[in-house]
């Protein structure tokens, strides 16, 4: 019987990784027919979408989707709203046109504005958790650890204060462990925070 439920379990997990899946190719599809990632994206927005916690090709494709299919999405809820169902009944015409262009332009921000505020609070829970890191990385190496140990070991300590400080300590050990030059390592940990 808990072999049963495993399995189930097991195959629930893979279709929903499925369905996300075919969701990413619906719209890396869309992304590169309209070549958008030549169009909307640059070295900045890969950078802040690595600040904001995302990374890899899925987010900055669902980022630039999102961009192009925002500013349709809210010209056309502003244009039923105020056509369909009356909104502003005294405004003339061009004023609900002129409502429906602020909107879809707003659309056009709203990644942009997600993604800011997102880096934001992840910076902040990093900042609020970085002094007690420092004097557990501190401990650590004063009783012998490795700087890899210490890594490792205030990433788990460190990990119910501030999650994204314990996975960019976490991804900083990964690198220090493949890459040649360990400064290249660091200079990617404070990109990143």
């Amino acid at each position: 019987r808990a072999e049963q439920r495993a399995r189930l379990a097991s195959e629930a997990d893979r279709r929903r990784k499925g369905l996300r899946e075919e969701q990413s190719i619906g719209m890396r599809n869309i992304v590169d027919r309209l070549d958008l990632k030549r169009a909307l994206a640059d070295e900045n927005t890969i950078q802040k979408l690595k600040v904001a916690g995302f990374r890899g090709q899925n987010p900055l494709t669902r980022f630039l989707f999102f961009r192009l299919v925002l500013p349709f999405v809210g010209f056309a809820l502003a244009a039923v709203y105020l056509f369909v169902l009356g909104g502003l009944p005294q405004q003339p015409t061009f004023i609900k046109l002129f409502v429906c262009v602020v909107v879809a332009y707003g659309g056009f921000y709203a990644p942009i504005l997600y993604v800011n505020n997102r880096a934001t609070k992840r910076k902040q829970s990093i900042q609020l958790a970085w002094p007690d890191a420092l004097d557990l990385m501190l401990i650590c190496v004063e009783s012998g650890m490795s700087v890899e140990a210490a890594l490792r070991r205030v990433a788990d300590e460190i990990g119910a204060q501030s999650v994204p400080l314990a996975e960019e300590f976490v991804l900083t050990n990964a690198e220090l462990s493949y890459l040649q030059d360990r400064k290249i390592a660091y200079e990617n940990l404070a990109s990143r925070t």
